[in-house]
């Protein structure tokens, strides 16, 4: 987003009525160009939020959580969300720390790693899933607070690239679940289906051990 700082490098204002020392604008000339100023700044935030807002929508298009919704219902929750942006080696959340978030990957590349006892003291750290840029985006986080439980990270995100990623505050969407009951029903429906094949897929992963 443009910085809207220089727009003020050479403004004056007055303060009750009076003008402040320093001053070298008349005082209709200084308020003139405070409030051509502050109408550029709007403007300029304005445009940065809608560019933020429509990416957060395109993420959430892919993620497998609200892909199925429609586009006003995926305008509502993107105004709930944020871009955060990761450098290598930075960590969303770590394993056994309560969620409040949820993640979806928008631009970059993270990895979930979980840390298992061997036996006999022994301990390891296993690689669990790689999130990557692509059609379809895994959903992150802590999505038990959804359905108002407390939602321990069963792993750590750790990102191995420059990442952005769309971070939605659970408690806020669920308060959004509990005032509409139609995309309550549609998000907690599909939310069971995405839990129905992880389980699926951690059987089958077990079976070829």
């Amino acid at each position: 987003m443009p910085n809207p700082a220089p727009i003020f490098k050479e403004l004056k204002c007055y303060e009750n009525d009076r003008m402040l020392p320093g001053c070298l604008l008349e005082k209709e000339v200084c308020c003139s160009r405070v409030s051509t100023g502050l109408q550029l700044v709007l403007k300029l935030l304005s445009k940065g939020g809608a560019m933020e807002t429509g990416t957060i929508v395109e993420t959430l298009k892919k993620c497998e959580l609200f892909n199925h919704l429609a586009e006003d219902e995926l305008h509502s929750i993107a105004q709930m969300g944020k871009i955060e942006v990761y450098h290598p080696g930075d960590e969303l959340f770590q394993q056994g720390s309560v969620g409040a978030k949820l993640y979806i990957l928008s631009q970059g590349h993270i990895s979930l790693y979980r840390k298992m006892h061997l036996g006999k003291s022994r301990k390891g750290t296993i690689h669990v899933y790689d999130a990557r840029e692509g059609p379809r985006r895994r959903l992150l986080g802590g999505w038990a607070a959804l359905i108002g439980e407390r939602h321990v990270q069963m792993c750590t995100a750790r990102c191995d690239s420059p990442s952005k990623v769309v971070s939605i505050p659970t408690g806020q969407l669920r308060l959004f679940m509990e005032k509409d009951l139609e995309i309550r029903v549609k998000i907690l429906e599909k939310l069971v289906l995405l839990l129905r094949d992880r389980l699926e897929s951690s059987y089958s992963a077990m079976e070829t051990l």
